[in-house]
């Protein structure tokens, strides 16, 4: 009996202590179940959180597709203007192309390569040391020409009044000397038809200079034209003789574009050239031939500077009219 109580206690003691280790457990079960509730708690707020922000990357996304189809409109519109930037940039190169060709038709163009550009430059380059050379010459001349111009045109105004006051002069005594009247006309005579000479000169000088003027101005110094590098008043029209014939060449609005012309046509131009003014216009008139024939083979073998304007023969006595 007494083996069996000390076995009972035995077991008893060991059932206690699994009680005691199955409390254990259960306690710490119970503290995991805790911290598996604040895990959750955790996870549960992470996971509002996480809602939360994925909203806000939603909201944040759609405004960025937004912004990317306004960017993407815009980007369009750019390229549209872009477009017609460069469209109205070729319309202009094309119009700009287009004047350069009417205003240098006569010109070759020379092809475009690297050797001929290097040689343009360098011929461009001696030309331009050349040109300043000429142009420094030129104004030298001009110069000169001018103060040449200036000092004959006051002499021969000191000549016009000498003859004017000799004419005064002589008509004063010829009323007091009636008996030599025939004497002293003649003498007037002469002495008119002096100043008449000198005032012819005088006009043709100042169509010289004005000449001159014209062709500094068109920067075409050097370039030839006419008989005499001078396009003449209506003063040298009324001397030639009415039944000869001109070629009116064309008509245009100011004396520079006359220089111009004849710049540019200078190589057909042989012939003296003048100038007759008709209301707001200047007529450019060519030669003075002896027959219609003639004026009409010459005006045959020139080009028409003005397409719309054409030239014609003209008979000089129609022309000295109009004066």
């Amino acid at each position: 009996m007494e083996s069996m109580g000390e076995k009972l206690s035995q077991q008893t003691s060991a059932l206690e202590q699994g009680l005691k280790q199955a409390g254990k457990r259960l306690t710490n079960h119970d503290q995991q179940i805790e911290t598996l509730h604040t895990v959750d708690e955790e996870i549960k707020q992470t996971t509002s959180k996480l809602g939360q922000k994925t909203h806000q990357l939603k909201i944040a996304t759609d405004s960025l597709e937004n912004k990317s189809q306004g960017l993407s409109q815009a980007v369009n519109q750019l390229n549209s203007e872009t477009d017609a930037l460069q469209e109205r940039s070729n319309q202009q190169e094309q119009g700009i192309s287009s004047v350069i060709q009417d205003e240098r038709h006569h010109f070759k163009m020379l092809g475009i390569s690297l050797i001929l550009v290097v040689l343009a430059v360098a011929v461009f380059s001696s030309y331009q040391q050349y040109r300043w050379h000429q142009e420094n010459k030129l104004d030298q001349r001009v110069a000169q020409q001018f103060d040449l111009n200036a000092q004959q045109q006051v002499a021969m105004a000191q000549q016009v009044a000498s003859l004017q006051q000799q004419l005064s002069a002589q008509h004063a005594a010829a009323s007091a000397h009636q008996q030599d009247s025939e004497a002293m006309a003649q003498q007037v005579k002469v002495l008119k038809q002096k100043i008449t000479r000198l005032k012819s000169e005088l006009a043709n000088m100042g169509d010289s200079v004005e000449s001159l003027d014209g062709r500094v101005v068109a920067i075409a110094p050097l370039h030839q034209f006419g008989s005499d590098n001078t396009i003449h008043g209506p003063e040298w029209l009324a001397s030639q003789p009415s039944n000869h014939y001109a070629i009116r060449l064309t008509s245009v609005a100011s004396k520079q574009q006359l220089y111009k012309i004849a710049d540019r046509y200078g190589h057909y131009l042989k012939q003296d050239l003048a100038y007759l003014k008709s209301g707001n216009h200047y007529q450019l008139i060519y030669g003075s031939f002896n027959s219609y024939r003639a004026a009409a083979s010459a005006m045959r073998r020139m080009p028409s500077p003005d397409y719309r304007n054409r030239p014609q023969v003209e008979q000089l006595a129609r022309i000295q009219a109009r004066i």
